[in-house]
């Protein structure tokens, strides 16, 4: 019995449109590398919505493919941006200091300015070097006159120890306001602390 074979000759552009194809027809593993490249792809073709979680990563994307000039208005909140860009530097200090008793005590006060603008989401980051002789150290950290610590550290190290904790200031005025660090040690022995730091936190 013959066999009739017809050479198919290769597809020219535009012939393949998206109204010929059905839903969920053409899929990643279907696509060779390199196959689909931006000249062949319409301006807006693609959308956020077309796009699953985690499609585009990125070893993904070229050098410089992503620009400002590209980025709506808003596109970037403080939410998907990277941890190394959410915070910014606001006050420290790195002196040693040691306390022994089992009540806080004020050992350090720093000063900052407090705008909304700045701190968008209310919200601060304190970083603190802290080390025990034995038991537990704590570190409060109190705003202006307030006798409840916003933040309390801890640590049961006797060698310095970096803890960080957070805190919501949106409810202080937008003014000149202070940072009261407060060491203690539950047991009785000595507490210490080094470097104290802060940044808000978009």
């Amino acid at each position: 019995m013959p066999i009739n074979l017809r050479r198919v000759s290769e597809l020219v552009d535009g012939s393949v449109t998206s109204a010929k194809l059905a839903d969920g027809s053409v899929i990643s593993s279907k696509i060779g590398v390199a196959a689909v490249i931006s000249g062949k792809i319409a301006a807006d073709a693609v959308g956020s919505s077309e796009i699953a979680a985690n499609a585009v990563t990125s070893s993904e994307l070229a050098d410089n493919a992503v620009t400002t000039l590209k980025l709506g208005d808003g596109a970037v909140t403080g939410v998907k941006a990277d941890g190394s860009i959410k915070t910014s530097y606001l006050v420290a200090d790195d002196t040693t200091i040691s306390y022994t008793g089992t009540v806080y005590s004020s050992e350090k006060e720093l000063r900052f300015v407090k705008k909304a603008i700045d701190i968008p989401g209310g919200e601060i980051m304190v970083y603190a070097e802290a080390m025990a002789s034995v038991g537990t150290t704590n570190i409060g950290i109190f705003f202006d006159a307030e006798i409840t610590p916003r933040i309390t550290l801890s640590t049961v190290g006797t060698g310095f120890e970096l803890l960080e904790g957070t805190a919501y200031i949106g409810d202080l005025s937008n003014a000149a306001h202070s940072v009261n660090m407060r060491l203690r040690n539950l047991n009785a022995g000595v507490a210490y602390n080094k470097l104290i730091e802060m940044h808000s936190r978009v």
